[in-house]
């Protein structure tokens, strides 16, 4: 099958060579030099780490930051990559890919850093996000030349460029996403899109837990622990990061993949002695 395109969830285009293929049929005109800013991608990572200023750099869903070549392993919501687990013993870190122009649209009109943790990933597994006119053009290869035929290529403008009608695209697609804006003391995403008793880590630093519908604060202490492992246990594999939900109030906030594995975990008391029993 080859490669095949992903899609920023805010805009809906691509990122990739389907761009490159267009510019060999429309080879000189103006537009697809405007088409530019799709190349510059960010991904949100599951640890609530936000990379800017990436490139592909192999087919699909690979990502390397320009400046220090860190590696990532990027999807859209419809590959369902809240439900791949990471092998922490692999290279890098897993995320969701967006482009940085829609990062930046976002955090200018919605006052939004946008993270892992924002995303309501139960509206797109319930297919509820639309994305009407572009969606129509996503193939194996989206298909910008026949955009460009039907005199809808300004939806591949960036989000930031001055087109009232591409904005008003925008912003129809992100008010499907219920972003809570003010900033709560507990978990950013509203608790009726999360699974009852689900825990999270909230803005004030603590673990929060739905309860009959509603975010209820964990009256725990939260703790740090780094760990440096010498060989692999399974089991890690299967907790969450900190942009995730989890089950219990324990959590990987960081990851470190020099000669040794490091991670940073972060629990209550019981978890992290739990956890340290494991190793």
């Amino acid at each position: 099958m080859g490669c095949f395109d992903i899609y920023c969830f805010i805009c809906g285009n691509t990122y990739r060579n389907s761009v490159d293929n267009f510019s060999e049929i429309v080879d000189g005109n103006k537009i697809y030099k405007k088409m530019d800013w799709l190349k510059n991608c960010s991904v949100l990572l599951k640890n609530d780490e936000v990379k800017h200023n990436c490139t592909n750099t192999d087919c699909a869903i690979m990502f390397e930051t320009n400046k220090d070549k860190c590696k990532f392993e990027a999807y859209d919501i419809n590959t369902n990559c809240y439900n791949f687990k990471l092998d922490f013993f692999s290279i890098c870190n897993q995320g969701i890919f967006l482009h940085t122009d829609c990062w930046e649209f976002v955090k200018k009109n919605y006052k939004i850093e946008l993270k892992y943790s924002n995303i309501p990933f139960e509206l797109f597994t319930k297919n509820k996000i639309k994305y009407p006119y572009i969606g129509g053009y996503w193939e194996q290869d989206t298909n910008y030349l026949q955009m460009y035929n039907d005199n809808n290529i300004w939806m591949a403008l960036s989000p930031l460029e001055a087109n009232k009608k591409n904005t008003s695209r925008i912003k129809k697609i992100i008010s499907q996403f219920k972003f809570k804006t003010d900033q709560r003391k507990g978990p950013q995403i509203s608790a009726t899109l999360c699974e009852n008793n689900s825990i999270r880590l909230g803005n004030n630093g603590k673990f929060w837990i739905k309860n009959k519908g509603k975010w209820n604060e964990i009256k725990e202490d939260v703790i740090e622990k780094t760990i440096s492992m010498d060989k692999k246990y399974p089991f890690i594999n299967k907790i969450s990061q900190i942009g995730e939900s989890n089950t219990i109030p324990l959590f990987i906030k960081n990851i470190l993949f020099n000669k040794k594995l490091t991670i940073k975990f972060i629990g209550t008391n019981k978890t992290i002695k739990e956890l340290e029993k494991k190793l």
